[in-house]
């Protein structure tokens, strides 16, 4: 079985997702908008681990990146399922 990964973009044959694209329909603008506001959350929340794994973790630091990457996924559930009942 290929991973995702390993597909060429010559086979008749799809992965479940090929970046933005989903089929042949581009994603929205409003849609990558939202999904950028995930990876933001994403990057927050990397750096909450990061610091979590220092030896002396500051965790006034690690709540608020938390609470940054809480309120980015907020946006990004408003903003993406605006449409969605």
């Amino acid at each position: 079985m290929r991973h995702p990964w390993q597909w060429s973009i010559t086979s008749t044959e799809r992965p479940f997702c090929v970046g933005l694209y989903s089929g042949d329909m581009v994603m929205k603008l409003q849609d990558r908008l939202a999904v950028k506001l995930l990876a933001q959350a994403s990057a927050q929340l990397g750096k909450a681990v990061n610091e979590t794994l220092c030896t002396e973790p500051d965790r006034r630091v690690i709540r608020a990146l938390v609470a940054d990457a809480k309120e980015l996924i907020a946006e990004f559930e408003d903003q993406y399922f605006a449409d969605t009942p």
